[in-house]
């Protein structure tokens, strides 16, 4: 595991320190990726568990300690709408920076390079087309997603525990895995090569989406579509390790690290890393490496 991962987990999840520390270890920033996929109105609804009445509940909360930071929760069964709900919760957690900026023609690319966001998730699945396109702009605007002690995610919520730059299922929380499952009606009125085709073009889109946009394991994709739709596959937190669902995005990753290098300096950076590591004192690590090193590369 990096020991930048290693460090943003401890404190986030551990600590529960402010996000201007965590901000202070990697910035953030907004880059750009795929449109959507026209062919997903084609296929059709695909769910993923057990239906409820509702839409799942999205929810905004601001770090009492610092003004740049917010959680988003996703709470319940994902359904068509969510997607709206949830675009709206983001410009809702970019408010407060938006009023600072004003008319600045960068406004929205600053706040959003500005303003961290963790997407906390408790959720046992839903609509996948709805959670791909969550997951997409969450990737898009670099925000972290968590699953905290004691919550769920399962199923479709997966999709968009991937899309986190930073990815911290907490130990204690659980998340599971199945190949989706399609709209029975939908399904009623094709043949049984019309089904075949379907399916196995849905799955080529989810493995797009999970593999090369965002940078999921073949073998995470590979449990998923081999666990029969009517059970689950828990992953034990090890097995999250491994598949990357517990970890860091590798373009994140380098873009931050050349962050970090261009702000400390090729001789310090690597002295705050090795520091931070066993301390979780960044504040006085960046001292230490100044008082070293007052002059850097």
């Amino acid at each position: 595991m990096p020991i930048r991962f290693a460090i943003l987990q401890y404190i986030m999840v551990n600590l529960s320190l402010s996000a201007a520390s965590l901000r202070k270890h990697a910035r953030l920033s907004r880059t750009r990726i795929k449109a959507w996929l026209r062919t997903a109105a084609a296929i059709g609804l695909i769910v993923g568990s057990v239906h409820h009445a509702s839409a799942a509940e999205i929810t905004v909360t601001q770090d009492p300690l610092n003004d740049f930071s917010r959680k988003i929760l996703i709470r319940s069964e994902i359904k068509k709408g969510d997607f709206d709900a949830f675009t709206k919760a983001t410009d809702s957690a970019l408010s407060a920076c938006n009023r600072l900026c004003g008319s600045s023609p960068n406004c929205k690319d600053l706040c959003r390079s500005k303003v961290s966001i963790w997407v906390d998730l408790d959720s046992s699945g839903g609509d996948v087309m709805e959670a791909l396109r969550i997951g997409r702009l969450i990737h898009q605007d670099f925000m972290y997603t968590r699953v905290l002690p004691g919550r769920q995610c399962a199923s479709a919520c997966v999709f968009i525990l991937q899309a986190g730059v930073i990815r911290v299922p907490a130990l204690g929380s659980h998340v599971a895995v199945h190949r989706p499952k399609f709209d029975a009606a939908y399904f009623a009125d094709l043949t049984p090569d019309q089904a075949r085709t379907t399916y196995n073009n849905m799955v080529g889109e989810l493995r797009k989406y999970f593999i090369s946009e965002m940078n999921g394991s073949a073998e995470a994709f590979r449990l998923m579509v081999t666990t029969p739709s009517d059970q689950v596959r828990v992953l034990t937190f090890a097995e999250l390790r491994d598949l990357g669902l517990n970890g860091e995005d590798a373009s994140y990753e380098e873009y931050s690290e050349a962050l970090n290098i261009k702000k400390y300096g090729t001789v310090r950076w690597p002295l705050i890393k090795d520091c931070v590591g066993p301390s979780g004192d960044l504040a006085g690590c960046e001292k230490k490496a100044y008082e070293l090193f007052p002059k850097d590369k």
